[in-house]
């Protein structure tokens, strides 16, 4: 069976003052087994156009067409989204491919606040990533006190500012059909080649949607934390229970193994057989199998070779030795004695 895993995806996003964003992402797979293809959808808002894409590989540019040879990516509309293909070949390995494309009209301007909403990975992924680190690079000029930036996505996903113009969105690991994007917003100058929409101010909405989605997000947070806790009560609790328990499984243990050594010494052992016949006479009138089978409880290959000499002392054979000459492994002569058991005319009805 085949089968890959997403390890990282890392982005970097720079905003330019006219409204659009410059988009570098890097994918990480690990295939086991042979692939030739991925793919990447890049959901579209209203008023958002893609343009400048291209595809690489290390330094390597992939080539736009409409075949499915390695090293070819090609663009399609899907339901509202882009869809990105690219095809190669690998096999059993770890593969890192880039992709970069322009967005524009992303940065929405009002009159009091220019809002950048950056969606870095949908809720289309079919399988868990194990990291995406995003960095967004605001145009300069922007102070830090300037900046507000929200992380929309897993709890345990986190926003940074990292400098006057750098904010950095991590997420470790990201769960399958989870997005993870960011929201920033900054005083209206600083974009005033976008064009503004609406006459109403936006932060105050902004702000209110941010703190009802944050309740939400801390609630979501606390009955994920009183999960874990309780879990870990649970494996306090098993782990105080378990002395008792090996214990018991001790005192069982001991137990069974006593009830066994009373049951072989009893049943499980040959009985003792005393002789009462001097050597060299008859025992008992029993075929040499069945009294194999009363002593042993089983018909081992000596109650063959019995079987036959006592039908040979019973007159229903004859044994015969002949001694024959053969070579050993070194060529040599030796001289080894073969019987032969002959039937007699003796009536074998009884």
């Amino acid at each position: 069976a085949k089968t890959y895993t997403v390890n990282r995806i890392e982005s970097d996003v720079i905003v330019q003052r006219d409204g659009s964003i410059q988009v570098g992402e890097r994918i990480t797979f690990a295939f086991r087994g042979r692939f030739s293809f991925a793919y990447r959808d890049i959901p579209l808002k209203a008023g958002e156009r893609l343009s400048d894409v291209r595809v690489s590989e290390e330094g390597v540019d992939y080539l736009m067409t409409g075949t499915e040879q390695a090293g070819t990516f090609s663009l399609e509309e899907r339901n509202g989204t882009r869809r990105v293909t690219w095809h190669y070949r690998a096999r059993d390995q770890q593969r890192t491919f880039a992709l970069r494309y322009t967005l524009s009209g992303v940065v929405k301007r009002y009159p009091d606040v220019a809002e950048t909403y950056v969606q870095f990975v949908g809720d289309q992924w079919d399988r868990g990533i194990g990291s995406v680190q995003a960095r967004l690079q605001l145009p300069g000029g922007i102070q830090a006190d300037d900046v507000r930036a929200w992380a929309h996505g897993p709890p345990h996903g986190a926003v940074a500012v990292l400098g006057d113009n750098e904010l950095a969105f991590d997420v470790a690991p990201l769960p399958a059909g989870t997005f993870w994007e960011g929201r920033i917003v900054v005083p209206a100058e600083f974009f005033e080649g976008v064009p503004v929409t609406g006459t109403s101010p936006r932060l105050e909405q902004i702000l209110a949607e941010e703190a009802t989605w944050a309740a939400e997000a801390n609630r979501r947070r606390e009955a994920l934390q009183g999960r874990m806790e309780e879990a870990s009560r649970e494996l306090a609790r098993k782990q105080a229970r378990r002395p008792a328990f090996l214990l018991i499984a001790i005192g069982l243990a001991a137990m069974g193994w006593g009830m066994w050594t009373r049951l072989f010494v009893r049943y499980g052992k040959p009985h003792h057989a005393t002789p009462l016949a001097a050597a060299g006479e008859v025992p008992s009138e029993h075929s040499p199998a069945l009294l194999a089978y009363l002593m042993y409880r089983t018909v081992m290959g000596s109650a063959l070779v019995a079987t036959l000499l006592d039908l040979a002392n019973r007159g229903y054979f004859e044994i015969r030795e002949q001694v024959v000459e053969k070579k050993n492994w070194l060529g040599r002569p030796k001289m080894e004695s073969d019987f032969r058991f002959e039937r007699t005319a003796k009536d074998a009805a009884d």
